[in-house]
């Protein structure tokens, strides 16, 4: 994993997400990069010639060229992460306004409560 793939995926992940995602990315991150090598070396110890297993490896090139091909641009993902944002800080600010008209309610006397 390259610092710079790192610094560009924590760039675009939503706040109060941090360790979710980044759990998510090193999991998936793990799995890809030990697969390869542990096909190539079962095909080998099987008796294979090295010439499949070398085109094992480059299958999961070209798989992950088309998953690049497939994925959107930095600009598309920061957008949708800042929109997101928006949307929490207008349900947060929503929620305090609730719960402030209700703190107004619960102060008022016996007497003075609106029906």
């Amino acid at each position: 994993m390259l610092p710079a793939q790192r610094t560009l995926y924590v760039s675009i992940i939503p706040k109060k997400q941090e360790s979710e995602m980044m759990g998510i990315y090193m999991f998936s991150g793990q799995v890809l990069l030990f697969l390869p090598p542990l096909i190539f070396s079962g095909l080998n110890e099987f008796g294979y010639s090295m010439n499949l297993g070398i085109l094992t490896l480059g299958m999961f090139f070209f798989a992950s060229f088309l998953a690049t091909l497939l994925m959107g641009g930095f600009e598309e993902a920061a957008a949708l992460v800042q929109i997101s944002v928006q949307n929490e800080r207008n349900e947060e600010i929503e929620s305090r306004a609730v719960i402030g008209a209700d703190d107004v309610q619960c102060s008022r006397g016996p007497d003075e409560r609106a029906t």
